[in-house]
């Protein structure tokens, strides 16, 4: 119990030692959590990415909602879904570097 009063009483070296490793533990735990899981994943930004698919299609003349999208695979193949009148606000965002408008969304 001494221990435990010692880790719990603020000043300490002991208290400081184990803020330091809640520091060290809560940081690689968000590194991992940003680069493993939200930067790098396959499926990133990918509730912009259709859209943004669906907006450049629109902009060649193409139809943006496409009925064999509701049979692919989960990714960025995905169906279009939202109104139509949402397209020129997402072509303004197709001219943009894509890498950058991705981050910023997410």
């Amino acid at each position: 119990m001494a221990a435990l009063g010692r880790i719990a009483r603020p000043g300490t070296g002991p208290n400081r030692l184990f803020r330091a490793a809640l520091i060290t533990l809560w940081i690689v735990l968000l590194v991992y959590a940003l680069l493993g899981t939200v930067l790098i994943a396959p499926r990133f930004a990918v509730d912009l990415e259709i859209p943004l698919r669906a907006a450049e299609r629109w902009l060649t003349g193409l139809p943006p909602y496409q009925s064999e999208a509701f049979v692919s695979e989960p990714g960025a193949t995905q169906p279009f879904l939202y109104p139509p009148y949402l397209l020129p606000f997402l072509a303004v965002l197709t001219k943009l570097p894509r890498e950058v408008v991705s981050v910023v969304w997410v």
